[in-house]
């Protein structure tokens, strides 16, 4: 559970509209950017390939300890959910975790010689979404549940938009849920994304 606390230059994105048309791209971490003949584009992280990093929440409430883990699995640090709980407790503890808690968790592990960062965002940018899952970066967001007071945090991987111009329109996200009774994969328009998200961690190598 989240409790709820409220560019790369768009360049980069108009040159893989112009390179990939109507197909697409796809690389080793299996980040692929693309458009349909509907004239719909989605910056993503193949299903396929993020299969592997899927994680459940092994407590009640770390849904947020859960996403941490799977970013970080996917940015090639060897990390568990209890680990990174320890690392924001200092002890195992069954807790929600909000904004800062997840920025914590996340920080300061190292791959490759390179310090992973992370940090919040708002307000909402679809911009900055798009231009991170280029990069091969998922997110992590934390979204208001309804009828409930306490939210729940979900991996972004994928958003799907049209374009006009140099104006991009976001249509819908691809989700990954760590609730075990959940389909892991899930997907929201993007206007019931934009209503009930409160949190969005961007997590990165530094």
């Amino acid at each position: 559970m989240v409790k709820t606390r409220r560019l790369i230059s768009f360049s980069l994105i108009m040159v893989l509209f112009s390179f990939l048309g109507n197909g697409f791209a796809q690389n080793r971490k299996g980040q692929i950017f693309y458009s349909q003949n509907d004239g719909l584009y989605w910056a993503a992280i193949k299903t396929d390939y993020f299969r592997e990093f899927v994680a459940r929440q092994r407590s009640m409430n770390w849904c947020w300890a859960a996403c941490t883990q799977m970013v970080l699995n996917y940015q090639g640090v060897n990390v568990t959910q209890e680990e990174i709980v320890e690392r924001v407790f200092g002890a195992q503890v069954d807790r929600p975790g909000d904004v800062n808690d997840i920025v914590k968790g996340a920080s300061g592990w190292y791959v490759k010689g390179r310090r992973i960062y992370a940090g919040y965002d708002h307000p909402l940018s679809a911009q900055k979404m798009i231009n991170d899952l280029v990069n091969k970066y998922p997110l992590i967001v934390g979204l208001s549940m309804p009828n409930q007071n306490i939210g729940h945090a979900y991996v972004l991987t994928g958003i799907s938009f049209l374009k006009y111009g140099d104006n991009i329109v976001p249509q819908g996200v691809i989700l990954r849920d760590p609730w075990p009774d959940n389909a892991s994969r899930t997907t929201l328009t993007w206007s019931d994304f934009s209503n009930r998200v409160h949190t969005i961690v961007h997590v990165y190598p530094n």
